[in-house]
């Protein structure tokens, strides 16, 4: 486990740990930060977010922070290429410094947290064979089960919508091969995950 270089994406700032997604990306960047240089690309939703750069640097050899907020327009625009929940998170520029930094760096491992974030790998990397999607839940059952708690019959439709949507996407990335791990936070999603895929890379 020591002295690894491993790039990180995370779909939310994973500081501070206040959350259940938010506690479960920072324990483990804390504990890899231990003799691993750790790279993280981030998604963020606010400007409040920038200050705690600070405070993820002390565990991370470099941080760089992505807002999607800023793109709203342009994240609707790409709804054709995959659900919201997806686009909203897929920022060029992110996919880009991952490009180029791993031809220079040459990571041992790509972690990402969540698997609506794989749209920020390019081809090239992904074919490289080093990436480990962390899940933590099974994402478009939950999307689905959250959409049913929503009063306004439209975003029901839309919400289930966008859960089989999301599933799609799930099933084309994890069908083609090239995640080299599966990690999860449940031996019962494992499992779910295993009779649902085939897959015993996890």
């Amino acid at each position: 486990m020591l002295n690894m270089k491993l790039f990180w994406l995370t779909a939310e700032m994973p500081f501070p740990p206040n959350t259940g997604g938010r506690i479960g990306m920072f324990k483990r960047i804390e504990y890899f930060s231990k003799g691993n240089e750790i790279f993280l690309f981030s998604i963020i939703d606010s400007d409040e977010d920038y200050k705690y750069k600070t405070d993820m640097l002390k565990y991370c050899k470099d941080v760089r922070l992505y807002d999607r907020k800023k793109k709203e327009l342009s994240n609707l625009l790409k709804l054709f290429l995959g659900p919201y929940v997806c686009v909203s998170r897929w920022q060029g520029q992110m996919k880009d410094d991952i490009t180029d930094l791993f031809l220079s760096i040459k990571p041992d491992f790509i972690i990402v947290d969540f698997p609506q974030m794989l749209g920020n790998i390019s081809n090239k990397v992904l074919k490289a064979g080093k990436v480990i999607l962390n899940q933590h839940n099974t994402e478009y059952l939950t999307l689905r089960n959250v959409s049913k708690l929503f009063s306004n019959p439209i975003k029901r439709l839309v919400g289930k919508i966008e859960s089989y949507r999301l599933q799609l996407f799930e099933k084309k990335c994890y069908r083609k091969g090239l995640i080299k791990l599966f990690t999860f936070v449940s031996t019962e999603d494992k499992k779910f995950f295993e009779d649902k895929y085939g897959l015993t890379n996890t």
